[in-house]
């Protein structure tokens, strides 16, 4: 029996050395090519020819050389075009490689795990020899120091993967994603998860559930008091539904003529969502059609009808970019177009104002910036061509000819004439003795229908009607860019400065008007980046959409008695942080952008907002709502008061990112988890600044992504970014190694990802970083999700079955970064990362 043992373990060290030497083999490859990438990745626009390029098995090298500006003033679309087809060709050996060093990390990561496997197994022979040791059942604050282990399967999977359980591991995990990761049917259906959960395993033993999270066995202990049945059951989908009550956000910050009044409406977009606003009622209302950002929007001649246009989202075929024509008032599609037609996103999206609006045109962001005409009415493509090898920003029909369009974007201003025969022709902007711009920004049109341009020097440029000729000009209007022009009924034109931050009226000469003092927003706010005029009894009356993603009203506008309103505002950068306080009035949410809001939930208004000197990842409440704190993605976390947003203390914890910060139950302690694998814990003092740190959570081998008190605030739970599952006593932060022996204890919150109560969340070979966010509703009835494919799911609670169903609600156009029920679960907010937006849902009772 030794000797048989005796060989087994030679065997298994012999695999082992063999996926290592197999694994720095391929840890080196992988090493070169992210070196190589990081050297020769310039921006695209620099770069005018290459001297060799070769992609084999990994070996790419480049040699690129630089390429000089070209600042003539005349037609240089010959160049722009071998340029262009440059570029494309560096783009796609770029995106090649991008996606080899992506496959590299995943056989990386497997390679491993795997070595990690063997050397276990390999280590585990002596206690293997002296038989299988079996757990014994303990009350919920134990004290054992064995650590439940589970008896290694013999399946090809489980040969590959490692134990989730084992803290000693390098870690090996990917780092937690910052975007969206197309592979997810996007619907507002009951229905099972995008995969399902088809690898899990039962322990009647043990009462044990195993599941697999990218090939890596997890194994959860359910609670004494909810045995595993066996052929369980999914879960149903709750009769509780999400209804979608509020908006925080305005896409300002990469987005242009996405403002509208429409039947004393506002209308605008962000995320996955077009929003109307009604100011009189302060309601809003909401167009959910779309599976993906939005990019562009319209608003037809008759006032009524709508077209908005979005990127590739994730569905095969739903996902792809199209351009959807629906109704403002009905908020009914009435026509999907373009689907399988449009590259990457639709940018610019526009009606004819002549012809009862018949027609329809679009511009791509496809490397030739794919520019079509449309028959909308009969979802018939009348033409395309392209428009320009550079980005194309705006796209407008001429008011008085359904035959001409004007196109305008980097380096360039394009004079569209489509023939009879439906042939297309193009002249190209001449400036002659103007400078050349690096980008003509907006188009506006008077009322001689001549053409009136902002750009990136500006100067707002007036090109006659019909020529393709500068006649008139306004030299440096504004400091930096002109971001927007729009002209009023009595002529006068109001423009926008990118750098100055102000709006600027001229008369219908183009001339400064006297006595009008221009109108300078806010750093906070970011510059103008659309102006709409709007009707109203205090003069001259604006709804300005801003870089910052703030929507603004200006009341008497240029004018000493000049006022600005807030209307609507959201983050300008990624967000991660948000918080609700006991009493459910408050919330308060934080992001890259530096800036902590404190918001009202019944207003939906800002309290306050405070800036503070890190980026911001992660936010939570003191037990009674008097302190906020704040974590940062350097280590630093800061302790602000809830009633002004004044700093009460500032300490560090490692040197990188907090993902989460969460006070104790009883309010004596505060647990930070941080991307250095530890979970510091400190006791909390009246006086803000003297926290003391108390204990350090040490055993993850991956950062750290949820953290959960028990109720009697005696343990914590986490889970880390390969796939752990850990417990610790508080506040010594020792490690409590029995994970059956902590089954039964009762958790304040359960946010973390991993548990048995929360096993049903989880698709079928799941990356584990597919679910960023879990909120178990205060009456312990409902589940909440957050993916990586822009979706909140709603499952029933708990959610112990494999496949079980959900509901599933679309409008983030990101990965959904953080879900949070209100105390009294009447609503639940919802975050997103890269789309900056809060959605603020209304849970409606048996519904389905």
């Amino acid at each position: 029996m030794g000797s048989k043992n005796n060989t087994k373990s030679l065997s298994l060290e012999s695999t082992a050395n063999q996926v290592k030497r197999t694994g720095v083999r391929a840890f080196r490859r992988f090493a070169l090519e992210t070196r190589l990438i990081a050297s020769h990745r310039r921006p695209l626009h620099s770069l005018r020819g290459k001297k060799s390029a070769l992609c084999c098995q990994g070996l790419l090298q480049l040699d690129w050389q630089r390429m000089e500006n070209n600042q003539d003033n005349h037609d240089t679309s010959s160049e722009d075009q071998a340029m262009a087809d440059t570029d494309n060709e560096l783009k796609q050996r770029i995106q090649q490689l991008e996606q080899h060093i992506k496959q590299q990390d995943d056989r990386m990561t497997v390679l491993e795990t795997a070595l990690a496997r063997v050397c276990r197994l390999v280590e585990s022979q002596p206690a293997q020899n002296q038989g299988h040791q079996t757990h014994s059942s303990s009350s919920a604050r134990p004290r054992s120091s064995k650590k439940a282990v589970s008896t290694p399967s013999k399946s090809a999977t489980e040969s590959k993967v490692s134990s989730s359980s084992t803290p000693s591991r390098p870690s090996t995990a990917p780092p937690r994603k910052t975007y969206s990761t197309p592979s997810s049917d996007r619907s507002t259906k009951s229905h099972g998860s995008s995969k399902d959960a088809s690898d899990t395993k039962v322990d009647h033993d043990e009462q044990s559930l195993r599941i697999y999270l990218r090939g890596r066995p997890v194994v959860l202990y359910a609670p004494s008091t909810m045995p595993i049945e066996k052929d369980a059951k999914p879960n149903d989908a709750p009769s509780e539904a999400l209804s979608l009550e509020w908006v925080f956000g305005y896409r300002g910050k990469d987005s242009r003529s996405n403002i509208y009044l429409v039947n004393n409406e506002i209308v605008y977009f962000t995320a996955g969502v077009v929003v109307s606003y009604d100011t009189s009622t302060g309601t809003q209302r909401h167009y959910l059609e779309h599976t993906d950002d939005i990019k562009s929007l319209a608003l037809h001649p008759d006032g009524v009808t709508m077209a908005s246009g979005q990127v590739a989202g994730h569905d095969k075929k739903a996902g792809k970019p199209h351009v959807r024509v629906w109704d403002s008032k009905t908020f009914k599609t009435i026509a999907v177009i373009g689907i399988g037609e449009f590259d990457r996103a639709v940018a610019c999206v526009c009606f004819s104002k002549t012809n009862n609006g018949d027609r329809l045109a679009a511009v791509d962001e496809s490397n030739d910036h794919v520019l079509s005409v449309w028959e909308w009415r009969k979802k018939k493509k009348l033409l395309d061509t392209k428009a320009h090898g550079e980005s194309v920003f705006a796209a407008e029909f001429l008011p008085n000819d359904y035959n001409g369009i004007v196109t305008c974007g980097k380096s360039h201003i394009c004079f569209w004439t489509i023939s009879d025969d439906l042939k297309i022709t193009k002249k190209m902007g001449i400036f002659e003795k103007y400078p050349k711009p690096k980008a003509i920004l907006c188009l506006a049109f008077n009322a001689n229908n001549d053409v009136l341009s902002g750009d990136s020097n500006g100067n707002i440029y007036v090109w006659g009607a019909g020529g393709n000729r500068i006649t008139q000009s306004i030299k440096d209007a504004h400091e930096g860019s002109v971001f927007d022009l729009a002209v009023l009924e009595d002529g006068e034109i109001v423009s926008g400065g990118s750098r100055d931050r102000k709006l600027k009226l001229w008369d219908s000469s183009y001339k400064a008007v006297e006595d009008a003092e221009p109108l300078e927003l806010s750093e906070d706010m970011g510059a103008p980046r659309c102006i709409v005029p709007t009707k109203s009894d205090n003069g001259k009356t604006f709804v300005v959409g801003t870089v910052r993603n703030c929507l603004l009203e200006c009341d008497s506008a240029f004018s000493s008695e000049s006022n600005i309103k807030c209307l609507n505002q959201g983050h300008s950068d990624e967000l991660w942080g948000a918080s609700i306080n006991a009493a459910g009035d408050k919330f308060v949410s934080c992001a890259h952008d530096k800036i902590v809001y404190l918001w009202d939930l019944e207003s939906r208004s800002v309290l306050w907002s405070k800036t503070v000197d890190e980026e911001a990842q992660s936010a939570t409440f003191n037990p009674d709502g008097s302190l906020i704190a704040i974590g940062s993605t350097t280590g630093k976390w800061y302790i602000l008061s809830s009633e002004d947003g004044e700093i009460k203390g500032e300490y560090t914890s490692g040197p990188e990112q907090l993902d989460v910060l969460r006070f104790s139950p009883d309010g004596k302690y505060i647990a930070v988890a941080s991307h250095d694998n530890f979970v510091y814990i400190y006791s909390v003092a009246d006086d803000p600044s003297e926290y003391k740190l108390e204990g350090k959570c040490s055993g993850h081998s991956s950062f750290v992504t949820h953290i959960d008190w028990s109720k009697d605030s005696q343990y914590l739970q986490s889970t880390s970014g390969d796939y752990e599952l850990l417990f610790w006593e508080a506040p010594s932060g020792s490690q409590e190694t029995s994970s059956i022996a902590m089954r039964d204890v009762e958790w304040d919150t359960l946010s973390c990802i991993l548990g048995y109560a929360v096993c049903g969340i989880w698709p079928e070979g799941s990356d584990g970083t597919d679910i960023n966010a879990v909120a178990r509703s205060f009456n312990n009835n409902l589940l909440a999700t957050g993916d990586d494919f822009g979706m909140v799911n709603l499952f029933k609670y708990p959610c112990n079955q494999p496949k079980s169903l959900s509901n599933q609600y679309n409008g983030h156009s990101s990965h959904v970064t953080n879900v949070l029920f209100t105390p009294n679960d009447a609503k639940l907010l919802s975050t997103g990362g890269q789309d900056n937006t809060m959605l603020l849902w209304k849970v409606d009772n048996g519904s389905s």
